[in-house]
């Protein structure tokens, strides 16, 4: 009879281990991290924002309802840092691009003590401003482009009305020049990585590639999947809260 007992009531304990093992995967799937994810799907007149989490433990993204970032004053805010920027570094170099119709994201970027630009007459290369000691360093395009993975035309630069739009990313350009195993580490990657999907907050990177968006682990030199989007999401910017 004892036994007749026991297996009654482990019969018993089975929904409630079933019931506890849903609920842990349904809070777990629903835990943020401190990733925000802002996406942009277009329609026939506007686009949509949109705002994610990625999840503290699965490469998933949670929709964020409340505490949404403001993307105006971000954007204001690092136009008028790099505006600061933009004049340092013309006092040191004169020839360094910052195009009328181009924004202050396109054409600079800060990684550290150092301030990664382009040059207007210097379409073969870009550079590297060290702020503490004033030294310049030319460096070399890592190959990656706007439309292809794989650089194939000389020109880096397209002449608009007197301007130049630029047709390669400084931030990424910056990031592999700065971390020079991160084209290796995306290279390593299934997909196809092109330079304006590569984000970087404070000191964290990350990149975007088939969809998928990846973490740059530089201490150990590997990536890790963060989240994923819709094919038809474009990840706008990453924000580390």
């Amino acid at each position: 009879m004892g036994g007749v007992e026991v297996k009654g009531k482990k019969k018993k304990l089975i929904p409630v281990i079933i019931v506890s093992a849903l609920m842990i995967i349904l809070l777990m799937l629903m835990t943020p991290g401190d990733i925000c994810i802002v996406t942009s799907t277009s329609g026939f007149i506007s686009s949509t924002d949109h705002f994610y989490a990625a999840n503290l433990f699965l490469p998933v993204k949670i929709p964020v309802l409340f505490g949404k970032p403001d993307l105006d004053e971000l954007e204001a805010e690092t136009e008028t840092l790099l505006t600061g920027v933009r004049d340092r570094v013309l006092r040191y170099d004169p020839d360094a691009f910052c195009g009328e119709y181009a924004s202050m994201e396109d054409c600079f970027f800060i990684i550290d003590r150092y301030v990664y630009y382009f040059r207007t007459n210097d379409v073969e290369h870009f550079y590297r401003l060290d702020t503490e000691t004033g030294e310049i360093k030319q460096c070399k395009f890592s190959g990656y482009d706007s439309f292809a993975g794989h650089l194939t035309s000389r020109d880096r630069f397209k002449e608009v009305s007197h301007n130049y739009v630029v047709m390669v990313s400084i931030r990424s350009e910056g990031l592999i020049d700065h971390y020079p195993k991160l084209k290796d580490a995306i290279e390593q990657t299934d997909g196809e990585f092109y330079c304006r999907y590569m984000y970087c907050a404070g000191d964290r990177i990350f990149f975007d590639m088939g969809n998928k968006i990846y973490e740059y682990l530089p201490d150990s030199n590997r990536t890790k999947r963060i989240a994923s989007v819709a094919p038809a999401e474009t990840v706008e910017r990453i924000i580390v809260r």
